[in-house]
């Protein structure tokens, strides 16, 4: 009832002849304001994520001025402190609500606070790899027992995190596309795992913004895994696998959220990340000694497909308008 036309609504009244009133809630039962409870709603949880992140920003800052003015116990203290009362509050707590999740996300974030300043203290030699690893490892058990898409959101950024930092500091100049590999896969599989609670759950979506920003994570490894595998001067196994696994990816990506389950923000992931690939493997294989042409006809051809790809989503969200409107 949401995606009527105007023309088709104003036809509907004057079919049935209502008057300036009538109309007036004929419209209002076809598109229902949002009450005052639901703008309140809103209004907590977003000014409680605001509060979170700017405690939690205070507390590294705080450690961060006041480093050479305290003494270790004294940082380790506070740290150790404030975690623990951030999860006793959770556990005395009896129902859930956001406020319980955003005690959680607070013991995540401290867990890593600290690990960082204990190896600043004792010097323990860990490289970054190693806090974010640490940090993961030991957060896990907050995730699971909050069960929330924000904490699970959490735990999967810090374990990209640490693959990145695993190719830049550890792989260095060898990287290599298995951790490409895996970093699609363990995001292509949050992802999954996402929707398929979701569909058990038919009142209501449980976190719409949880499949975009992991799927976007997805694409992120999916497209640039293959761009360094195109580009790489010695080829192996892996190579071949990640590019496979990109264009399984970006295929069944496009089927299922074109025909199954309908996020245009997913599809345009997947248009966006095939026509990078497919100008990658172009500037590869052309030959670059006259620059000129290959600039002008690539240029060319990528104003046009991006273009039509454009189209392409209006199209399709126009056909998912019409069948809401038949069904």
């Amino acid at each position: 009832m949401k995606d009527l036309e105007k023309g088709e609504i104003y036809e509907a009244i004057q079919i049935l002849d209502l008057g300036k009133d009538q109309a007036r809630k004929f419209l209002i039962s076809l598109f229902p304001q949002r009450e005052l409870k639901e703008w309140v709603r809103f209004a907590s949880i977003s000014f409680l994520g605001l509060g979170l992140a700017l405690f939690s920003s205070g507390i590294v800052f705080f450690f961060a001025y006041n480093w050479a003015g305290m003494h270790r116990f004294s940082k380790l203290g506070l740290i150790s402190c404030s975690l623990a009362v951030a999860v006793g509050v959770y556990l005395l707590g009896k129902s859930e609500s956001y406020s319980r999740q955003a005690l959680l996300i607070l013991a995540s974030v401290l867990v890593g606070v600290l690990l960082a300043v204990y190896g600043q203290i004792y010097q323990t030699g860990a490289n970054a790899v190693d806090l974010f690893l640490g940090w993961t490892f030991l957060s896990l058990g907050f995730v699971i027992a909050g069960n929330s898409p924000p904490l699970w959101f959490l735990w999967i950024l810090l374990s990209n995190i640490t693959v990145e930092l695993y190719q830049k500091q550890v792989l260095f100049r060898d990287e290599s596309p298995y951790s490409y590999s895996f970093a699609l896969l363990f995001n292509a599989a949050a992802v999954f795992l996402y929707e398929r609670e979701n569909r058990k759950n038919d009142s209501k979506e449980i976190a719409g913004w949880f499949p975009n920003t992991v799927g976007f994570l997805t694409y992120y490894f999916a497209t640039f895994g293959s761009i360094f595998s195109i580009f790489r001067d010695v080829k192996e196994e892996g190579d071949l696998l990640m590019v496979c696994l990109s264009l399984a990816t970006l295929s069944i990506g496009y089927f299922v959220y074109r025909y199954k389950i309908r996020r245009l923000g997913i599809l345009a992931l997947s248009l966006l990340s095939a026509i990078t690939l497919v100008f990658s493997v172009f500037v590869r294989v052309f030959d670059w000694n006259d620059f000129a042409l290959p600039f002008l006809f690539g240029g060319i051809a990528l104003t046009t497909v991006t273009a039509w790809s454009a189209r392409h989503l209006m199209q399709i969200r126009n056909e998912w308008k019409k069948g809401e409107r038949v069904g």
